[in-house]
């Protein structure tokens, strides 16, 4: 993947990624935060009733997802999360420095965190990240909630084949 990315303010103010070389953005330009709380959040997140909860995302390309789902645990003092997230091309911390959302609580630690180790991020959240290709990495057991946040089938159709997309029903 071509590494120029381009800072775009979506409808909801929040900003997304482009990607020209995919002519692909990371998030909906209807509103990069409005879709991750409707699609991850409202839809996967509350919809689990569990005191300790393990999502895999696929693609934590800005780490929003992460991000959010970091908020709405620590708005539930109970609720404890195991977050492990894989990705194959890191935004470079440049980068998400210059997102709008960058200088929320949390949003930086995310990044900051260590790569192939688990980070306790606050009380409520750790998080993991693994660095590669989601046909490559052992994907943990155990999980409650899968974000699969991968690029359009035509453009990254590695990511959506049958074998993978059964593998995480399995989980």
């Amino acid at each position: 993947m071509n590494n120029e990315k381009i800072i775009e303010i979506t409808a909801d103010g929040s900003h997304t990624l482009f990607v020209p070389s995919l002519n692909e953005h990371y998030h909906s330009i209807n509103g990069a935060i409005q879709e991750s709380e409707h699609v991850f959040i409202e839809a996967g997140l509350r919809r689990i009733v569990k005191e300790k909860i393990r999502i895999f995302e696929v693609g934590f390309g800005t780490g929003l997802n992460a991000w959010l789902t970091l908020r709405e645990a620590e708005k539930q003092a109970n609720r404890k999360i195991q977050y492990y997230a894989v990705e194959a091309y890191p935004l470079t911390l440049e980068e998400v420095r210059k997102l709008n959302y960058a200088s929320e609580n949390y949003f930086l630690s995310l990044h900051e965190a260590c790569w192939e180790q688990p980070v306790q991020i606050t009380s409520s959240f750790s998080i993991c990240k693994l660095l590669g290709d989601c046909n490559e990495i052992k994907v943990p057991g155990n999980i409650d909630l899968v974000y699969f946040d991968a690029f359009a089938p035509d453009k990254q159709p590695e990511m959506w084949n049958q074998e993978i997309l059964i593998g995480y029903m399995r989980l």
